[in-house]
């Protein structure tokens, strides 16, 4: 124990043949080895996570060189320990302590900085997981209103088209006059088949609120509930209702067969139209499918 005593205060600084004759002193050399073992260790533990997790080094590798890291540590404190000799003058002393100052504040933050970013690892992984997206939110947004990604986009269109040529559908343009209107009447017909729902819903519900009396809107159904005059008579209603349904179904299903009559009919007499069409596809497919590549490996490359 005395010899570790000894040791302890020679790391402190002091200089045993003169310690021997004040050894009261030999507390205060003591107690300034334990800071410069503290200020060592400190650097063992920031280096070996600064390695670990900033290089990925494995443990062991890490501990050895975080080790070696505290030695130069402890030599660099020990040094500045030493050099500061005793001195009257102030501006000597201040020539001598502002260098060694500045040296302190750099091995401060080269030993604080790595344990640092360890204590608060978790918090500067989830701000910078919420940075990147960010990031990458905007980087899309940037890039589908670029140049280039409309120009791709383009192409894909006319690409999707042409598949869907090679498939055996008409291209969009390819039509007639007969099947516009078949179209046309359809899409009459089916709005007068939604208006004509309403109106029978409306009576079936109107008939079952003079029959029962319940329901979200029987607020102009009549006092008297029952199989009376007036419930004969909202059923006569649902039931002219129900017969103009029934017309408007059938009308809009005619309508509906003499479009596909009149589709089909386009797709015979056009096929030399889809056929020209198919090799029009064929032929220019595989220069926009390769534009369409090359391009988008060029955006690829940028984004990543």
């Amino acid at each position: 124990m005395k010899r570790f005593g000894a040791w302890m205060a020679w790391l402190g600084g002091a200089d045993p043949e003169v310690l021997q004759q004040v050894p009261s002193a030999r507390g205060r050399f003591v107690q300034m080895a334990a800071v410069l073992l503290t200020t060592a260790g400190l650097a063992v533990v920031s280096m070996t996570f600064a390695l670990h997790d900033g290089l990925k080094l494995s443990w062991f590798p890490a501990v050895f060189f975080g080790l070696l890291w505290g030695v130069v540590i402890l030599n660099l404190d020990r040094f500045l320990v030493l050099s500061m000799g005793a001195t009257r003058s102030t501006g000597h002393l201040l020539a001598i302590a502002l260098p060694r100052l500045g040296m302190a504040i750099v091995l401060a933050l080269v030993i604080s900085t790595p344990l640092v970013l360890r204590v608060f690892q978790s918090d500067i992984a989830a701000e910078m997981h919420s940075t990147l997206l960010d990031n990458s939110r905007k980087q899309a947004i940037a890039e589908a209103n670029t140049k280039e990604q409309q120009q791709a986009n383009d192409l894909q269109q006319k690409i999707d088209g042409y598949q869907s040529v090679l498939n055996g559908h008409l291209p969009a343009a390819v039509t007639s006059p007969e099947l516009d209107n078949a179209r046309a009447k359809v899409h009459d017909l089916e709005a007068r088949r939604d208006t004509a729902q309403q109106a029978s819903d409306a009576a079936y519900e109107a008939w079952q609120c003079e029959l029962y009396g319940a329901g979200v809107n029987c607020h102009n159904a009549s006092d008297r509930n029952g199989p009376g005059p007036l419930a004969q008579a909202k059923e006569q209603e649902y039931g002219d209702k129900q017969g103009v349904l029934a017309a408007a179904k059938a009308d809009l299903q005619n309508a509906v067969n003499a479009e596909n009559q009149a589709e089909a009919n386009v797709s015979r007499t056009q096929s030399t139209t889809l056929e020209q069409a198919q090799r029009e596809a064929r032929d220019k497919l595989p220069e926009l499918q390769k534009q369409h590549s090359d391009l988008q490996a060029s955006i690829n490359a940028r984004s990543n």
